[in-house]
């Protein structure tokens, strides 16, 4: 049974993508990704390590990471939200089932990652919530006031998971995991990209 999925949201990553799926590739049980209608060589890379790909025009971003969610079967405990210009730990990932054992075993939902934002790192931590247990209880949802960004929700009570346990003491038993000893290294912004959604 498989336990462990990374999905990836993809737009002519051709550039990223390989040293982005060769972090996971073996590591984890699934590698789904889903692309947006790429007009450079994305699908092809990917090919060589995705378990699933599906070629759709979703919609924003929101809707593109709800439903590649939907593409994880339901018998997968943790989904993985890899970005193609995200770098994780590579001690983490050695370690990534110990980890996730552990927080499965000390009932954690979701764990949140510091990541340092190149080139010039000025908003290190920006915490990202990149690991959330497989549940139809939690979906993504846009942060208010912007076009390209969003976070997962907790649906019953209505809260950010990656914002559960700093201003929502009272749900902290989502057991929100905070990885300091981990953090993404994000890539420099393209500037090519020209998402759909943000002419609107």
């Amino acid at each position: 049974m498989p336990e462990i999925a990374a999905v990836v949201c993809t737009l002519n990553e051709a550039p990223r993508l390989d040293e982005c799926l060769k972090q996971f590739y073996k590591r984890v049980d699934l590698i789904i990704l889903l692309d947006d209608e790429s007009s450079d060589d994305t699908v092809d890379i990917a090919h060589s390590y995705v378990d699933k790909l599906v070629v759709r025009c979703v919609g924003d971003l929101v809707a593109q990471r709800n439903y590649a969610w939907s593409l994880v079967p339901d018998d997968v405990k943790w989904v993985i939200w890899v970005d193609a210009d995200e770098r994780w730990d590579h001690d983490f990932l050695l370690n990534i089932r110990d980890i996730l054992k552990k927080a499965e075993a000390e009932q954690i939902v979701c764990l949140r990652f510091p990541r340092i934002n190149l080139p010039d790192c000025k908003d290190f931590p920006d915490y990202q919530a990149r690991i959330v247990r497989n549940s139809k209880d939690f979906e993504w949802r846009p942060i208010v006031g912007s076009r390209d960004e969003c976070n997962v929700w907790w649906k019953t009570a209505n809260i950010p998971l990656d914002q559960a346990d700093r201003k929502h003491s009272d749900f902290e038993v989502l057991g929100v995991s905070t990885q300091d000893d981990y953090p993404i290294i994000h890539l420099k912004r393209r500037k090519d990209l020209n998402r759909r959604w943000w002419s609107k």
